[in-house]
């Protein structure tokens, strides 16, 4: 039986055959969510004019970075999969892919992050100080999400530098451990560099973006839910800013659930490598692949569940596409 076997210490046993079939389907189920949902997220706030705000604006944004995650990363995971070995070998395009594909993906994770930290300070202002202009227009929101890409570009540059392609067993690997020291010089290790990566960008967001919401929640239980006596108005603000905030918290205890535990994982990885056990290493290898995938396909299902305006303009964008589909087809006919 083709199997994968670890050290004869080590009790976990893989169906080899069967685990590729499972990784593949998983891997595929979720690339067509993701591809699908973050694209229609994209065109829902473009063709819906009351929904472009700057909140739909920084969603759209964590949007285009979870799609650029799922189109660099699935089809290299899966070649890895099923040829243990990068898919081009040979020339500057084995190199220089080797060195873009992991610096997208880290670029792609920093933007969303960022986004959810803009976010969290928006509907902060606008739930503790409703009555201040919005913090965010039109051109600061523009500004801030260029500031964002830009920050998440300069912030990867290390790990585009560090990896390189390397030969074994007639196997191509991309690694970036040989190179660290030529980047960053012998003063920050890899393993120092992304512990403070992780710290900066994973471990103190969630903190921050925990005191944020409780403290949003706390002010908004303290005021009364607006009722007869209220203007329709202060009502549909009020009911916007509830609908609003379930959704930004789902998509904040999703990047919780699904980054934190991987990047805690890394970190001991590089750290406390020679102290783990096989069983250990084995499955946490198991969480580190999967839960980016599930977060860049389920942040779209959240806005779509939780917002009745993204529903509603889905809904509109889809109806359009059949009536286009329908005047082409009757155009046809006549011909």
């Amino acid at each position: 039986m083709n199997a994968l076997r670890n050290e004869p210490s080590c009790p976990v046993t893989f169906n080899l055959a069967e685990l590729k079939i499972g990784v593949t389907i998983a891997l595929c189920i979720l690339f067509v969510v993701s591809l699908l949902g973050n694209s229609l997220i994209a065109v829902v706030v473009y063709k819906t004019p009351t929904l472009r705000k700057p909140i739909n604006f920084f969603i759209v944004n964590m949007a285009m970075s979870d799609l650029l995650f799922s189109l660099i990363v699935v089809p290299v995971t899966l070649v890895y999969l099923h040829l243990q070995s990068w898919a081009i070998t040979e020339g500057v395009m084995a190199n220089f892919t080797c060195k873009v594909t992991p610096y997208l993906a880290d670029v792609s994770l920093l933007v969303s992050v960022q986004s959810l930290v803009v976010i969290a300070v928006d509907r902060f202002v606008a739930v503790v100080f409703p009555l201040r202009v919005s913090l965010f227009t039109s051109k600061r929101c523009l500004l801030c999400i260029v500031s964002i890409w830009i920050v998440s570009m300069l912030v990867a540059i290390p790990h585009l530098l560090a990896n390189k392609l390397f030969e074994f067993d007639g196997k191509f690997i991309c690694l970036p451990m040989i190179l660290w020291k030529d980047v960053l010089g012998d003063g920050i290790s890899m393993a120092d560099y992304y512990l403070g990566l992780a710290t900066l960008f994973i471990y103190f967001p969630s903190v921050f973006l925990t005191i944020i919401y409780t403290t949003i929640f706390t002010k908004l239980n303290s005021q009364k839910i607006p009722g007869e006596g209220s203007t329709h108005s202060e009502r549909r603000r009020s009911k916007q800013n509830r609908n609003v905030l379930r959704m930004a918290v789902a998509i904040v205890l999703t990047f919780i659930l699904c980054e934190l535990p991987g990047s805690i994982i890394v970190v001991l990885f590089l750290h406390k490598a020679n102290s783990l056990n096989c069983a250990f290493f084995v499955y946490s290898s198991i969480v580190i692949l999967a839960t980016p995938f599930v977060y860049s396909a389920v942040n779209p299902c959240i806005c779509l569940v939780f917002s009745g305006n993204y529903r509603e303009g889905l809904k509109k964008v889809l109806r359009s596409i059949c009536v286009m589909n329908a005047m082409k087809y009757s155009n046809k006919s006549r011909r």
